[in-house]
């Protein structure tokens, strides 16, 4: 006969198609697995009988879901505000109990809405101090703590150095040194800031004039505040107060 006869696949040529065929089931088997190339639910007449990780379908908590019903710790609250005053005012400037309000303001009112802010008010002979400690909302991390006292009376109608680094002496322990002071219109300010371990450290006078009386007098304020690394704005924030 003129026809050739064919010639027969050779083996090494069939044994290469089958190892390709069980490389492909393992690779898909593998991928039906672990969910990637879900197999058995796409084919579940077929290949439903194939082993797969079970997956929890259920949502998981949501990190920045704040619960309805978020309570703050009154007692530790109280702790540290009481602590933090202590190592800051003199003590005779301070009475035997500290009377802790959530929710109290620097003009001495209770604002239920502020569930996030803890204060205390000092009416002294010479003074009243306002102290306050404030949340991050909703959390337990601190934000600021703040110290405000005015002087009943004020001789000064404008600052200078020595004058504001003598007042914040006279109530604060270890205050940090003002080296600058300046002014706006009516009102004279001094204050300095400083970066500590672990946040920023503030100690200022504020001296200007009370326009509702007539004529006008002098009102001082001498301040302190303490904003923590954990504050959300803390890289924004040069000061507690603005003049």
């Amino acid at each position: 006969m003129d026809g050739q006869t064919p010639v027969p696949p050779k083996k090494g040529f069939l044994l290469e198609i089958v190892f390709v065929a069980v490389i492909l089931v393992i690779l898909f088997g593998i991928l039906n697995y672990f969910n990637i190339l879900k197999l058995s639910e796409i084919f579940p007449n077929y290949l439903g009988f194939l082993p797969h990780i079970k997956q929890n379908n259920k949502p998981g908590p949501n990190p920045t879901q704040i619960p309805a019903n978020f309570q703050y710790d009154m007692e530790y609250s109280k702790t540290i505000l009481i602590k933090y005053v202590k190592e800051i005012i003199k003590p005779e400037f301070l009475p035997e109990n500290l009377d802790i309000k959530q929710g109290l303001t620097f003009n001495n009112s209770v604002d239920e809405k502020l569930k996030n802010l803890f204060g205390s008010y000092i009416k002294n002979d010479n003074e009243t101090i306002s102290v306050t400690f404030n949340y991050i909302e909703n959390t337990f991390l601190p934000s600021d703590f703040k110290i405000f006292i005015h002087p009943i009376k004020t001789e000064q109608t404008t600052l200078n150095v020595a004058l504001a680094n003598s007042l914040i002496s006279s109530y604060f322990i270890n205050p940090i040194p003002i080296e600058k002071c300046d002014s706006i219109k009516t009102t004279s300010y001094c204050k300095t800031i400083k970066t500590e371990s672990e946040g920023k450290r503030e100690f200022g006078v504020i001296i200007g004039l009370d326009s509702s009386k007539s004529p006008p007098v002098p009102v001082s304020t001498i301040f302190t505040c303490f904003i923590p690394k954990e504050n959300i704005l803390y890289d924004r924030i040069n000061s507690c107060v603005s003049p």
